[in-house]
């Protein structure tokens, strides 16, 4: 059978509007476009921006040259210059993904969700802090190419910061419930308290995988069943 071929609206169903691999680069796909020279109607261009920031039109693009950028949900950690009192948004956030059943073969705002983990408790604490964030290229360097604080680092980085990931699974944050601990949450919701010394799980089914994580990271940590005390 005869290789398929996308059309231009095929192209646009599929990569208008995200963010995808060109080469190594990560660019912004802004979408596809015949030409309006009528004499020339059947040669198309494709609009994208670099890492600069700069439109770019490519006359007769290569169609089948992008490449999706995919990743799980997940924690991630970006700015730590800056308090986020002054920024009104913390240092760690929720970048969550979509089914992957959908037109777009890569990330953009349609399929792609970040927000302030804290968001339920927010009002406990501030009012300034916004719910959601547009996806942009910083998001994406931070996602693809982060790194975590230890353990320690990350609970003394809560004060100036409120939330910091400590993997893309674990967030520790201030408390709203004791001055001397910290709250521990995972992708679905706060699960426990900690300390310097100690993790205090309160939901049960966290309790395992809690102890995979301190065991890997070889971590000094008394993991505690709280539901057993």
């Amino acid at each position: 059978m005869p290789a398929y071929n996308d059309t231009i609206d095929d192209f646009n169903l599929k990569w208008a509007n995200t963010w995808a691999y060109l080469k190594d680069e990560i660019v912004y796909i802004y979408g596809a476009e015949y030409a309006e020279d009528e004499e020339h109607s059947k040669n198309y261009y494709v609009t994208l921006s670099n890492s600069e920031q700069k439109k770019k039109h490519i006359p007769n693009f290569d169609l089948s040259s992008l490449t999706p950028i995919l990743f799980d949900s997940q924690f991630f950690n970006c700015d730590f210059s800056q308090n986020w009192q002054k920024t009104s948004t913390p240092a760690c956030l929720f970048i969550a993904r979509t089914p992957r059943r959908q037109n777009k073969r890569s990330i953009s705002d349609e399929n792609t969700t970040i927000f302030c983990p804290l968001m339920s408790i927010t009002s406990k604490i501030t009012s300034s802090l916004k719910r959601s964030y547009n996806l942009s290229k910083e998001h994406i360097d931070r996602v693809l190419t982060q790194t975590f604080p230890t353990y320690l680092q990350a609970l003394d980085l809560c004060n100036d910061h409120l939330v910091v990931a400590l993997s893309k699974n674990f967030a520790v944050s201030l408390s709203t419930i004791s001055k001397e601990k910290y709250l521990l949450m995972n992708q679905f919701g706060f699960i426990g308290e900690t300390d310097t010394n100690n993790l205090y799980i309160y939901h049960q089914g966290s309790v395992q995988e809690i102890n995979d994580f301190v065991n890997r990271n070889a971590l000094n940590l008394r993991v505690i069943n709280a539901n057993n005390t």
